[in-house]
This record gives C-alpha cells, structure tokens and sequence, in this order.
C-alpha cells in the first residue's frame, strides 16, 4: 500500500504562485503529519508534500490520500481530496478544522479522522487496505503522548524550512480562551513526553535553532524548570509560546535563556480588560504586560506578542 499525507498551502496563495508569484522558504515543515508517518507500519509506503514548499502532484500515484488543514486551507484542502478522488483514490482528511467540521468536510472526502491521529491512524489505514472506510474516526480519549514516535524527518526537505528543527513535548492548554481552538482540540488537560525524551530529541537534531510547537512551553514550572536545565548543555537556541501567568517567574524566565530561549511567542491579546473578560482571558493583566516585556528583554529573549481584533469593546 502506498500512502500520500499532503499538507496543503492556502488557497490563494496557490493561485498567487500559478500567476508567477515567488515560492518563499516556509516557517516550519507540518510536524503533525511527520508524527502521523511515524505512526505509519513500515510495510505500508509513505510520502509526504508539503505544499509551502512544493507542488501537489494530481497524478502522483498511490492507494490513499491524506491530508491535514487548519481552517485557512481547508478550501485547498478540498480541492485536493477532490482531484484524487475523481482518480478513484481515496482521500482522508484531518487536522483542527476537519475535527471542528467534519460534516463539511465529509462533502469533499471519504473520510475524515477528528481529533488526534494517534488514536485511530493504523485502524484507518488498516480499513483503507480492506477497501471499507468509515465515515468517521473518531478517538473516545485523547492518546498517550508518552509513547509518541520520533517523526519521520527523513521525509521532508530540511533546505526549503527557515527553521526546519521543530519539536512537540506537550499538547493541551488549561485555558479556554474563546477565540482559541486548541483546548478544543487537545483538552484542557496538559498530557507531556518525558523531559529525557524531549531533551534527547532535540540533541539529535541537526540544526542549531529549534521550535517548540507546544502551546504554552512554560505551563507547569517544574517540568519546565527539569526540561531547561536537561537543555543547558544542548548547545541549542530555541522559540516557544508561554501565556502571560508563567512570565513573571523571573528564576524560571532567567533559565529558559540559559537554556537557550531566544524568543517567545505570547498572546498579550488586548490592552482592552473589556475585550480581555469577552474572550474569557481576564488572566491576563494589562498593567503588568509591560513589565512582563521588560523582564524577559532583560533575560535576552524577544517577544513575538500576539493580539485579537473584532471584539466589540
């Protein structure tokens, strides 16, 4: 069985890039879909494309199709599902947006997988092979992230990535922010690799820089605390998110930049506490943002902050 995993581009950047448009390097390689070829039996082929960085192929030849997409390329996404399945190859789709609408989705697919691939990946493999696909995948609890497999890095082209080193060593946030989809998606409940596997991972990765793709890196300070000081001696530097209530711990903000933190990424959101209440953040504090700033800048970290538009107040 041959497999193809797509990550698809958006819509209308691939109709920029038909026009003449320039290909740019991409941020990051689509580390999910790395993680679900990992999960993919070795006597099942499997490739991988993604479109940030190269053509889809319509007549690529393979027995299924699957395919990821946030809500910005879920449109290309189903042109794609679409083109394969008019060549009779099956096309699965998964990621945030199929999982939030998957009833949409299922009008440009055969299948579609909600929630975490862990789960039910082998099984949809396993029916595709039978040639009797379900509808719906769906998990009846979030997977155990401790076991997750090394992602299949071999498989992406390293050059064509401004940072192509990215690593996960936990999913789930414990807030519920209104606009956000990830507690959604992942659960409130923060699940985490061990500290000695993420410290390992990132050791054997290639490149200096690195990206956790966790969602809050710092959301408990011990396992924060033990994974930078398993860093200390990487030679790594890295990017990562952490929420605003983790940041005026001065001790722990000072060793992540030992460790090698060079940036964070945090939602500030609003200088509006209105807006902030709306969006169910009334965690964050307006009057401290500045402080907050100042103290990981003194650290030698820079902060990519994050803010919402549209609310009424």
């Amino acid at each position: 069985m041959r497999v193809l995993l797509i990550s698809p581009d958006r819509k209308e950047i691939v109709e920029a890039r038909a026009r003449g448009a320039r290909r740019l390097k991409a941020p990051f390689p689509p580390l999910s879909l790395l993680q679900v070829a990992a999960l993919t039996p070795p006597d099942i082929e499997v490739a991988l494309v993604d479109e940030a960085v190269e053509e889809v192929d319509d007549t690529a030849s393979c027995d299924l199709v699957g395919i990821t997409a946030f809500t910005s390329s879920a449109p290309r996404a189903y042109d794609i599902a679409e083109r394969f399945r008019a060549r009779g190859i099956p096309a699965v789709i998964g990621g945030m947006h199929a999982s939030a609408c998957p009833e949409e989705a299922l009008k440009h697919c055969d299948a579609v997988v909600v929630g975490e691939a862990e789960g039910k990946w082998r099984r949809v493999l396993a029916d595709g092979q039978m040639g009797c696909l379900q509808r719906v995948y769906r998990s009846e609890k979030y997977p155990d992230i401790r076991a997750v497999p090394v992602p299949r890095r071999d498989l992406m082209q390293r050059e064509k990535y401004m940072v192509p080193d990215t690593v996960q060593a936990s999913r789930g946030c414990p807030y519920g922010c209104a606009f956000c989809s990830v507690s959604v998606f992942f659960g409130r409940r923060v699940r985490r690799r061990p500290v000695e596997a993420v410290a390992e991972e990132v050791a054997s990765l290639p490149g200096r820089y690195v990206v956790f793709v966790d969602d809050n890196i710092m959301t408990a300070p011990g396992y924060a605390r033990e994974l930078f000081e398993q860093l200390l001696g990487a030679g790594k530097h890295w990017l990562g998110q952490a929420s605003t209530t983790v940041l005026e711990n001065a001790e722990l903000i000072r060793l992540a930049a030992r460790s090698g933190c060079r940036g964070l990424f945090v939602g500030l959101e609003t200088l509006s506490d209105a807006a902030l209440d709306q969006m169910n953040k009334g965690f964050n504090v307006v009057g401290k943002f500045k402080e907050i700033v100042k103290r990981l800048h003194d650290a030698g970290i820079g902060v990519i902050g994050s803010f919402m538009f549209g609310f009424d107040d």
